[in-house]
């Protein structure tokens, strides 16, 4: 073997070798980080668990509709007071519907 592959080989293996423990590191943190979570999710399913137990969730609910709901909601416009003359176009079609219609 020449020395200049067994060079370029070894260095390969370093670069390798670094990536590896890079990769180590980033695998224990993140593991640490789900045992973190596994734990705080544990706690709020307890927490729920107990709010369950005590009553919390056979509270009597509201009537009517839900803030959430997904149907919009708009009030009523005013009652228009004004004259049919000076709705404009609405006029004309007022005026050919009585014409059909009476």
């Amino acid at each position: 073997m020449d020395p200049a592959e067994g060079s370029s080989l070894q260095s390969a293996l370093e670069l390798q070798g670094a990536m590896l423990g890079r990769h180590e590191q980033e695998l224990s943190s993140t593991r640490h980080s789900v045992d973190n979570l596994s734990a705080q999710f544990a706690g709020l399913v307890e927490r729920l668990d107990r709010l369950t137990l005590s009553g919390f969730a056979s509270a009597p609910s509201t009537v009517g509709p839900s803030p959430l709901s997904s149907e919009p909601r708009v009030n009523n416009p005013p009652t228009y007071a004004g004259s049919v003359k000076a709705v404009g176009v609405h006029s004309t079609r007022q005026t050919i519907c009585g014409r059909l219609f009476s």
